[in-house]
């Protein structure tokens, strides 16, 4: 319905997303408000209610808004000037990586924050992770006769790895040992 919105609403509407990520990020799931959030964004109760019904459909827009990142981030990655396939493809996972460690995994509520997301909109992410595991595949269809295997293994295997590190740069690291697996020469 995002679209449907005057200009003037539209930009409202993204800043209280923008302003309501970080006071998940600060506060979690269960200790934001509707007040806070409300507050937070410099609106009022009434204003918030005429863009979002209740507090799960603001957390709703801001994991939509974070999927959005996570494509656009993998998209630019894998169509860099990078000079090979496995690199493009390293940075594409890092970069994804890199944001949800930056935005939620540093929170000290990311496991509220990822149980709410898979309450609320873990489909989103499950259509989210198909789109980048074929913009992978894609990418590696110029080197593996099994581009999408290739590509699911990649994605999921980056994924144990940034569930497990400790820290940024174990992940980083790790995909960039994972990204050895990326052949370096022709499909064919």
């Amino acid at each position: 319905m995002t679209d449907a919105l005057s200009p003037l609403r539209s930009s409202r509407r993204d800043r209280i997303v923008s302003l309501a990520q970080q006071a998940f990020v600060q506060s979690g799931f269960r200790a934001t408000s509707m007040e806070g959030l409300a507050q937070a964004a410099g609106v009022s109760k009434a204003t918030l209610y005429s863009y979002f019904p209740d507090k799960d459909a603001v957390f709703v827009a801001v994991a939509d808004h974070v999927a959005f990142r996570l494509i656009n981030a993998v998209e630019a990655a894998l169509a860099s000037d990078a000079a090979t396939v496995q690199q493009r493809v390293r940075a594409a996972l890092t970069d994804k990586h890199r944001i949800v460690h930056d935005l939620v995994r540093q929170s000290p509520h990311a496991a509220e924050l990822f149980a709410a997301k898979t309450r609320l909109r873990s489909v989103q992410f499950v259509e989210t992770d198909s789109v980048i595991e074929n913009a992978i595949a894609k990418a590696l269809a110029q080197v593996s006769r099994n581009p999408q295997e290739l590509a699911a293994l990649l994605l999921s295997a980056s994924q144990g790895i940034a569930n497990a590190a400790q820290d940024f740069q174990t992940t980083e690291d790790r995909i960039a040992q994972l990204c050895v697996l990326i052949p370096n020469g022709d499909a064919g």
